[in-house]
């Protein structure tokens, strides 16, 4: 993505900001996963080896950071429990020279080469990242965090500055059109890849904070990308908006209970379906109330979409295998039309769900037999497996389809949301 062409100067300092740090940690596990000789770079030990003991690194005192053992090195959120076992080193306390030798290091042998070319891949052309390609920066998400998040925030306010511009330009065809409408959508999935990865760092601090900021008291974490009306990025966002815990929940009823517009309804109640669904003993609390907000909403908002949310959730909620069976039968496919039992057949169903989705580019509003499919299909997946938004194997041909790129661009940010109860399966609305 040549994503400068929709991003403001003050807006790009962040991103460039954001994307160095996550190369630079990325390239300091790497290098220090390959050799040990980087510890001894840091701790003034030249002839350091992992069977000198267990080490820990911080990046900055409050920071994530790793441990390294003869087993491996491994990313943690915090490394505060472990510092009565572990020798730690706290890199931004290192002297200069330190730090400087570091960068040098990793520079002269390679180490920053595969990281920044990752990130490059994440954040220039995600979607042709594959299975492994998102597990090489899922292992690392501790690092990646905070950065990854301060990115979204960015290019979600760019997304928002250049919308009507975007959409202009791919309207009248113009010059650049087919560009502009490939950028964003390369923004779009670098935003859910890095949602997923930001909020898949348990125990952050940082992220439990973030549910109780002002600021979501209109807002959502998951609205950055269910506002861009596509089907894959809505449920990948809700999912990860789970990790927030419990008091997101009630940031989620604010929402509902304060919204006027068809769309940031849909996103309360897909998010609030997410945290029912992966917290049970949250789904009897939730019930009620979401019916209660819903049926206060339903005078004043289209009583077709009230109802179909509600039949949605509570499908989700409460009938696991009534939900698999629709979705089988949207995705159009005929070697599933038993009740889905095995984790395993759910993976693969998650996977050819996720394929069909992302080639039509499915509006998150997509009904079937008077259900939204979004919420449905949270049955699918699980928050602590993102992964399976991504294919396996080799890296997808992504072969533009013009005609449902361009829809779904000129979509986004649209609150007309229109139900047809008696949807034909396998059809997008």
């Amino acid at each position: 993505m040549d994503s400068k062409n929709m991003v403001s100067q003050s807006l790009n300092a962040v991103l460039e900001e954001a994307q160095r740090v996550m190369t630079e940690r990325v390239a300091i596990a790497s290098g220090l996963e390959e050799n040990p000789r980087l510890w001894g770079l840091l701790i003034g030990d030249t002839d350091f080896t992992h069977r000198a003991g267990d080490r820990g690194l911080v990046f900055s005192r409050s920071g994530p950071g790793l441990i390294a053992s003869r087993h491996g090195v491994n990313s943690v959120p915090l490394i505060d429990a472990a510092t009565d076992c572990l020798s730690v080193t706290v890199l931004e306390d290192c002297p200069r020279e330190v730090r400087q030798g570091l960068a040098e290091f990793l520079a002269k042998q390679g180490y920053l080469s595969a990281p920044k070319n990752l990130i490059v891949r994440a954040l220039g052309s995600p979607q042709t990242l594959t299975r492994e390609d998102f597990s090489d920066l899922f292992r690392w998400r501790h690092l990646l965090a905070a950065s990854a998040y301060k990115w979204i925030a960015a290019m979600a306010a760019a997304v928002d500055e250049t919308r009507y511009s975007i959409q202009r330009q791919v309207r009248l065809r113009s010059t650049h059109h087919a560009t502009a409408l490939n950028d964003y959508h390369n923004v779009v999935s670098s935003l859910r890849l890095l949602m997923s990865l930001s909020s898949t760092a348990t125990d952050a601090p940082w992220l439990r904070e973030l549910a109780t900021l002002p600021r979501l008291k209109t807002w959502t974490p998951s609205l950055y990308l269910s506002r861009e009306r596509m089907l894959v990025p809505a449920i990948q966002s809700a999912l990860a908006a789970t990790w927030m815990g419990a008091t997101a929940v009630d940031v989620y009823f604010a929402r509902l209970e304060h919204s006027t517009d068809r769309l940031t309804i849909f996103d309360a109640v897909l998010g609030l379906a997410s945290f029912a669904i992966r917290y049970s003993e949250l789904s009897s609390n939730i019930l009620p109330r979401i019916k209660a907000a819903l049926a206060e909403l339903e005078p004043t908002v289209d009583k077709d979409l009230v109802q179909a949310l509600m039949r949605s959730f509570d499908l989700a909620v409460n009938e696991p295998l009534g939900c698999t069976s629709l979705l089988s039968s949207w995705i159009a496919s005929s070697t599933v039309t038993e009740p889905v039992l095995s984790q395993a057949v759910k993976n693969e169903m998650a996977s050819r769900f996720a394929t069909v989705a992302l080639r039509e580019y499915a509006d998150a509003a997509t009904t079937t037999s008077g259900y939204f499919v979004a919420i449905l299909a949270l049955r699918l997946f699980m928050a602590d497996r993102p992964h399976d938004f991504y294919p396996e194997g080799q890296q997808r041909s992504h072969v533009i389809n013009f005609a449902a790129a361009k829809a779904a661009l000129l979509r986004s940010n649209n609150a007309d949301i229109r139900i047809e109860s008696a949807a034909t399966p396998g059809t997008y609305h």
